[in-house]
C-alpha cells in the first residue's frame, strides 16, 4: 500500500516536472519490460525497493523513448521528481525522533546504527557498523539499488537514489540537538561503501 501511494505521488511529480501527460499505467507498462530478476532481495522490503528502482528506471525510459528527451534531460526530470517524492515522511519521522529522544546520539549508540536500516531495506542490503570516538557509522557494503543499476547498464541513475535516501539527513542537520550526520562515501562514486556517520558534536576528538 505504501509503495503504491508513493508511486502515485511520483507520477504526479513527474507530470509537473516534465509538462507531459505521463500516467501511472504508462509507467507500469515500462516497468513490466524491465528485468525484475536483476534486482536483489527476496523479502517484503525488496518488493518495496523494486517499486522505487523500477519506477525511476521506467521514468527515464519513458521520457527517452516516448517523449524524445535526451538522456540528460530524462535523468534531470526524473531526478527532480524522485527527490521530492515521499521525503516529507522521512523528514517528519526524524523530527519526531529528535523531539522525543532525550539524547539522540546516545540512542543511536544504544540501539545500533544498522538495526533500523536493515529492517527498512531488507535482506539484500549488507550493512556493517563501525565506531570510533564520537562517531557511529552505518556502512552499506552491498546495495541492491547500486547492484541493479550497474547490471542494467544505467549506473548514472544510482546517485538519484542516494540523494533521495539522504534527504532525512537535512532534518538532523537543521536540528539543534546534539547529533549530526554525514554521508562520507558512496558505492555509486566508486567507494568501498556508503558511510552514514552519526557524529556527537560534544566530542572534541572525533575521527
Amino acid at each position: 500500500m505504501v509503495a503504491h501511494i508513493w508511486q502515485y505521488e511520483f507520477v504526479w511529480r513527474l507530470r509537473k516536472a516534465s509538462g507531459t501527460g505521463i500516467t501511472r499505467s504508462a509507467l507500469n507498462n515500462k516497468i513490466s519490460l524491465l528485468n525484475r530478476k536483476k534486482f536483489p532481495g527476496s523479502d517484503a522490503a525488496a518488493r518495496f525497493n523494486w517499486i522505487l528502482a523500477g519506477s525511476l528506471h521506467a521514468a527515464h525510459l519513458y521520457f527517452e523513448e516516448e517523449e524524445g528527451f535526451e538522456p540528460s534531460q530524462a535523468r534531470a526530470t526524473s531526478k527532480h521528481a524522485f527527490a521530492r517524492t515521499g521525503t516529507w515522511v522521512s523528514r517528519s519521522l526524524i523530527k519526531f525522533w529528535l523531539w522525543i529522544e532525550p539524547d539522540p546520539f546516545a540512542g543511536v549508540a544504544r540501539r545500533g546504527a544498522t538495526s533500523l536500516a536493515q529492517q527498512m531495506w531488507g535482506d539484500a542490503m549488507r550493512l556493517e557498523e563501525r565506531r570510533t570516538v564520537g562517531v557511529i557509522s552505518c556502512c552499506v557494503l552491498k546495495c541492491p539499488f547500486n547492484e541493479y543499476f550497474q547490471t542494467s547498464g544505467r549506473p548514472d541513475i544510482t546517485p538519484t537514489i542516494c540523494e533521495w535516501d539522504a534527504a532525512w539527513m537535512i532534518a538532523v542537520r537543521r536540528s539543534k540537538r546534539p547529533i549530526n550526520v554525514e554521508l562520507r562515501s558512496t558505492l555509486a562514486s566508486g567507494d568501498a561503501c556508503c558511510e552514514f556517520a552519526f557524529v556527537d558534536p560534544r566530542k572534541k576528538n572525533v575521527s
